[in-house]
C-alpha cells in the first residue's frame, strides 16, 4: 500500500486493474513507488524495459481509468507530471 503526497493511503483494488495490460500495471506501480513527478514516455520505457509505444498506451489507459491523475500535462519535450490515485 502506498501513500499520496497528501499522506492518504492508496489501496490496491484488483477490480480497478481488470483488463489492463501488464505494462500498465507496471507503470502504475512505478509511479506509486516514485511519487508525484515528471514521467517522460522515453524515460519510463527505458527504466521499465518496455517500448515507448507501450509506455504511452499505459499512461493513457491509467489516466482514462482514473488510476493516474495528471498533475501537469506533457508539453513539448517535457514529460507529463502524474500521481497515482
Amino acid at each position: 500500500m502506498g501513500k499520496t503526497a497528501a499522506g492518504r493511503s492508496i489501496r490496491f483494488v484488483p477490480e480497478r486493474f481488470e483488463g489492463l495490460p501488464c505494462t500498465a500495471k507496471l507503470v502504475w506501480y512505478h509511479v506509486l513507488a516514485e511519487g508525484v513527478g515528471e514521467y517522460p514516455v522515453r524515460r519510463l520505457a527505458e527504466e521499465l524495459g518496455i517500448t515507448t509505444a507501450s509506455a504511452q498506451k499505459a499512461l493513457a489507459a491509467l489516466v482514462e481509468r482514473g488510476l493516474l491523475e495528471v498533475v501537469e500535462p506533457a508539453a513539448g519535450s517535457r514529460g507529463g507530471r502524474y500521481k497515482a490515485s
